[in-house]
């Protein structure tokens, strides 16, 4: 599956405003209200192809009162998102996601070591993107880690 598969679903777009509303109500709560505009800012730059347009990240928290001069974490969970789920649902077949599911939420599976380095390797990508957008490491991780539970949740529904 790609983006553009998956942005052009409604309940797609639903989920994903949930995940990021989770995400952030975690790590910075006074954005939640910008999550529905900034899906959907992604949700009509994207391509036919299903790649996200490059969207404006240039943000800062200081005209919103936010205090902070930093990237808002909005627009940098948005497209890690979008992008974790079009590659987890485009990766694993439903019997393989449901155990890719199972090893996110509950660890380590010896019998699944294939789908673990998968997810594995998701993580790293995720908490890549994240430290490129000047996240600290240790917060990228975390946010890595937020990401990938929350939407093995979302996706155990």
């Amino acid at each position: 599956m790609n983006s553009q598969s998956l942005l052009n679903d409604p309940s797609n777009v639903e989920s994903i405003k949930r995940i990021c509303n989770q995400v952030l109500s975690d790590i910075a709560p006074e954005e939640l209200i910008l999550v529905d505009q900034v899906v959907d800012i992604f949700v009509e730059a994207s391509d036919p192809n299903g790649n996200l347009k490059v969207v404006d990240s240039s943000y800062t928290d200081t005209p919103l009162g936010f205090g902070s001069n930093g990237e808002l974490y909005t627009t940098i969970i948005v497209p890690i998102i979008i992008n974790t789920l079009s590659k987890i649902l485009g990766t694993f077949s439903d019997v393989s996601l449901k155990q890719a599911i199972d090893i996110i939420k509950d660890g380590r599976d010896k019998k699944d070591l294939k789908i673990e380095i998968v997810i594995n390797e998701i993580r790293q990508e995720i908490t890549i993107k994240a430290s490129n957008s000047r996240v600290t490491k240790k917060k990228s991780k975390i946010i890595a880690d937020k990401v990938l539970r929350i939407i093995a949740n979302e996706l155990s529904k």
